[in-house]
C-alpha cells in the first residue's frame, strides 16, 4: 500500500475541524500549545498573523493520527482589512489575502511533507 493513502476512517472529524474552525481559530493560541476536541489531542504547529494582509490562520496536527490540517479565521469586524477583502471578493480583482492563505498553505504542506 501506498504511503500516500489515508484511511478515511482515521481521518479528522468533520466535527473537529467544525470546531476548530469556528472557536479555536479565534482562541489566539501560540505554537506549540496542545488543545482537545472531542477526546481527540490536537497541537499548534504554527501561527500567522498577516496585519498587511488580514490572514489569520493555524496549522495543527492531530496527535493520534498525525493528520496535518490548516485552520484560517474568518472575518473579524474590528480588522479594517478583513471588512476590505470581503468587499474585494465581490470583485474581479485580486485578493491579497486569498494569495497570502495560498502561500501560508503551499509552505506548511511543504513543511508537513518533509516531517513525516
Amino acid at each position: 500500500m501506498s504511503s500516500n493513502v489515508v484511511d478515511l476512517a482515521q481521518t479528522t472529524s468533520d466535527q473537529d475541524l467544525v470546531q476548530m474552525a469556528g472557536y479555536h481559530a479565534y482562541r489566539e493560541l501560540n505554537k506549540y500549545h496542545r488543545f482537545y476536541v472531542n477526546d481527540t489531542d490536537y497541537r499548534v504547529l504554527d501561527v500567522i498573523v498577516d496585519t498587511e494582509t488580514g490572514l489569520d490562520a493555524l496549522t495543527v496536527r492531530n496527535m493520534i493520527n498525525e493528520e496535518v490540517t490548516v485552520v484560517y479565521v474568518g472575518t473579524d469586524k474590528n480588522q479594517t482589512q478583513d471588512i476590505i477583502t470581503d468587499i474585494q471578493l465581490l470583485s474581479d480583482m485580486d485578493v491579497p489575502q486569498l494569495k497570502a492563505a495560498q502561500a501560508y498553505f503551499d509552505e506548511m504542506n511543504a513543511k508537513s511533507c518533509t516531517s513525516t
